[in-house]
């Protein structure tokens, strides 16, 4: 079973982070068959970082967008542009762990059926870092029901390329949980195999993100629910719900308590005879019964 890896770093104006990112990749002891870097119209010296770490690293390629499209359209310019069969993610801020690609390749040959591979990683805040858990369950074969009440970021994803091809790229009109939208897609084509090794390091910052916009996840949340109606129609609204209240602590309800307020009137608008409106309605309520009454 040949894997020939591409990774691909979408970047945009991530000239203090974008360094450490890359020679993660190529501090790997399995290393990939090259990594991909689109700049998506830096306004920093980000391409110029890129240009120098060339001379010394032969397999990194760089594409420059010429306009700023967001990180998923960055990412299919690499997904298209690449030459590996398996096509691994890492975000311009974060950085793999060394043994990432070697515990994932050792899986994949162990499990020749399953075309996705995830695991665990850690989350550094400044100076502190702590166990960041993607798997929801003890167990390796992640079916779709599975894989939704899970967390799975993008620098955890490695996948075959023709999955992503047979699904027509990367969504890049979603305008949040684009990780969500496409796990269930992939998910929706093949298992992913689950190893519960930390393989890489999200670095948290401060900054506007799209995973701090109320009103942005809400609009998010509501695209991904009617665009992947016919996949997660068969899941119960309870699950949906359980899975955005798993790992949550008394500083983030204040948080998720406006979300759940928004994500009510978002979710008043989907089409109200739909079993699926149902069951995440009702999941709903008793998201917002435990935030109130814990």
């Amino acid at each position: 079973m040949d894997i020939d890896v591409s990774v691909v770093i979408p970047a945009y104006n991530r000239s203090k982070t974008i360094e450490r990112a890359i020679r993660s990749v190529y501090s790997q002891t399995v290393p990939p068959l090259e990594v991909i870097v689109v700049d998506d119209a830096s306004t920093d010296n980000t391409v110029q970082i890129v240009e120098h770490l060339q001379q010394e690293f032969d397999s990194l390629r760089l594409y420059v967008q010429k306009e700023n499209k967001g990180a998923q359209e960055a990412r299919n310019v690499g997904i298209k542009n690449a030459k590996g069969n398996w096509i691994g993610f890492l975000d311009s801020d974060d950085e793999w762990l060394p043994k990432k690609q070697a515990i994932q390749i050792e899986l994949l040959r162990k499990n020749p059926q399953c075309k996705a591979v995830f695991g665990n990683g850690y989350t550094a805040i400044g100076n502190a870092v702590r166990y960041r858990k993607g798997g929801s369950f003890d167990k390796e074969i992640y079916s779709l029901k599975d894989i939704f009440c899970s967390e799975v970021g993008f620098p955890t994803i490695l996948v075959k390329k023709d999955v992503l091809v047979h699904i027509g790229y990367l969504d890049s009109k979603v305008p949040a949980y684009q990780e969500v939208d496409t796990k269930l897609r992939i998910a929706g084509e093949t298992d992913f195999i689950f190893d519960s090794r930390p393989i890489y390091k999200y670095h948290m910052h401060s900054g506007a993100t799209i995973s701090k916009d109320t009103k942005r996840n809400t609009d998010g949340f509501r695209y991904v629910v009617l665009k992947n109606m016919n996949l997660i129609s068969g899941i119960d609204g309870i699950d949906i719900v359980e899975y955005y209240l798993s790992g949550m602590d008394d500083r983030a309800v204040n948080r998720v308590d406006k979300f759940v307020y928004h994500g009510l009137h978002s979710l008043y608008h989907l089409r109200s005879g739909d079993e699926l409106f149902r069951k995440v309605m009702i999941g709903f309520m008793r998201l917002e019964f435990k935030l109130r009454y814990k």
